[in-house]
């Protein structure tokens, strides 16, 4: 199962990374990118000042939990399901954790 991490923890990090390059409007905003691999989770956040107040969003969210891509957050257009899907990770090792278990 630790193969399967590593690959899937390289994969996230590839389809993160290009992110934080992006250019946000307004411009007084920027992306990071947030990884903790010691707990596996996976992070795309927005941070900056927007009409004088602090802007802080998580764009993207992803967790590997026991052996499984867990997708918590996509506010992107950039389809992160299918880019997994992409990279070879199987469907049923991706969890849409937005929807109720049932319709996982």
């Amino acid at each position: 199962m630790e193969r399967i991490a590593s690959t899937y923890r390289q994969l996230i990090q590839d389809i993160l990374l290009p992110m934080e390059a992006w250019k946000y409007e307004p411009p007084t905003t920027r992306a990071e990118v947030i990884f903790d691999e010691r707990r596996d989770r996976y992070l795309l956040v927005i941070v900056g000042w927007f009409n004088n107040q602090n802007d802080y969003s998580a764009v993207v969210h992803l967790d590997i939990i026991d052996g499984k891509i867990w997708l918590h957050v996509d506010k992107t257009d950039q389809e992160i399901y299918q880019q997994l899907l992409d990279g070879g990770v199987p469907k049923e090792d991706i969890v849409r954790a937005w929807l109720p278990p049932s319709e996982r």
